[in-house]
């Protein structure tokens, strides 16, 4: 699944907390990538992934030292998640959506004077169904 980021301002760091089931459907988050996405040069790509919630928090931090790189205005895809159907499941369908990974991590974006942004988010093309 590919996780989409648009932005109207240079931004220094993301908080995407993102829900992928209920805790009980069949389906397993292996990995989130960031390799041909907009955040892969990014300092900082921390995605911590809750198997029993079915949530994932990813933390994105542009950079860590001196050097004067943002995630640019634009849009496109900022993480690349890899699900798989758990063991016996022969499909399973859930939608994406935004989630409070606790204690208390909401969607956020941080421009590069440490201003927070609280954005909307869409899940209309969040729809992911797994076939084995």
């Amino acid at each position: 699944a590919k996780v989409n980021l648009s932005n109207m301002e240079k931004l220094s760091a993301i908080v995407c907390p993102l829900k992928y089931g209920n805790g009980k459907t069949p389906i397993v988050l292996d990995s989130v990538s960031f390799v041909n996405t907009r955040t892969e040069k990014f300092a900082f790509k921390y995605p911590n992934i809750d198997p029993k919630t079915q949530q994932v928090n990813i933390a994105l931090i542009s950079t860590l030292s001196a050097a004067d790189f943002y995630l640019p205005k634009g849009d496109g895809e900022v993480a690349l998640l890899y699900f798989t159907l758990k063991k016996g499941a022969t499909e399973a369908s859930v939608t994406l959506d935004t989630a409070l990974f606790p204690p208390a991590n909401v969607l956020q974006l941080v421009d590069p004077q440490a201003k927070s942004i609280f954005p909307g988010f869409d899940n209309s093309k969040g729809k992911i169904t797994l076939l084995k």
